[in-house]
């Protein structure tokens, strides 16, 4: 009962921090593009160029799903805006500019998330497989701001908070007493997402999930053939 009213009184902080910030972004521009970038950042955490070539790799997916008939750049935006803040599906269609009901939101998120592991997903995200490709990432770590050589990738994991599942509920409840998904990432100095795996609940160590990647036995490999000095920075 008290880690219920812990959540609860968790919920009700940022709820009110989300309201808060909300009043302090103009209100006077009725399209977000239109907002300074700064501003516009703050609100989505991406450029406003990343987010055009997400409408237009996926625009076309979200036309034909016929999701309400709501727009695809009110679509993205109201997605990347939860993604962003991962508050509520509410706060977030109340916000101006997109100004959705909760099942709409929710709508646009399924079909938003969808298309992008649809059709970017596996053209943005790619490990270094071939030694060719990870001769550019040991590159790319060797000049960067800290260089690390031979390095080809930063992996760790984090907790992500999810709501109790209806089956293997244990399986999900990590060591600070939540449930979530432990979600490693492999990511490049300019925290480019390089791999993801969201497949496991919060009760596995970052150890066994590593173990079980492709990523690992693909790097035995080119080591058992004679690929020395390539190396994955872990925290």
């Amino acid at each position: 009962m008290a880690f219920k009213l812990i959540a609860m009184d968790l919920e009700n902080q940022a709820e009110i921090n989300f309201r808060a910030q909300e009043r302090r972004i103009p209100r006077n521009v009725d399209d977000p593009f239109d907002l300074i970038d700064q501003e516009f950042k703050k609100l989505y955490r991406l450029r406003k160029d990343t987010i055009y070539d997400i409408i237009c790799a996926i625009g076309s997916n979200l036309e034909s799903s016929r999701i309400t008939g709501i727009k695809p750049e009110k679509m993205v935006l109201s997605s990347i805006r939860f993604f962003a803040t991962g508050s509520f599906q509410r706060s977030v269609g109340e916000q101006w500019g997109i100004s959705l009901s909760q099942p709409s939101v929710s709508r646009c998120l399924h079909g938003v998330t969808d298309s992008i592991n649809q059709v970017v997903l596996r053209q943005w995200v790619k490990f270094p497989k071939t030694t060719y490709e990870r001769n550019i990432m040991k590159e790319t770590f060797r000049s960067c701001l800290y260089p690390f050589e031979g390095c080809i990738g930063a992996i760790d994991c984090t907790h992500v908070a999810i709501l109790a599942p209806a089956r293997n509920v244990g399986a999900y409840v990590n060591h600070h007493g939540y449930h979530s998904l432990n979600v490693q990432t492999f990511c490049d100095p300019n925290l480019r997402i390089l791999n993801v795996n969201a497949q496991y609940g919060g009760s596995r160590h970052d150890s066994f999930i590593w173990g079980s990647r492709p990523a690992r036995t693909l790097l035995e490999n080119a080591f058992n053939h004679g690929e020395r000095r390539t190396f994955l920075l872990y925290e």
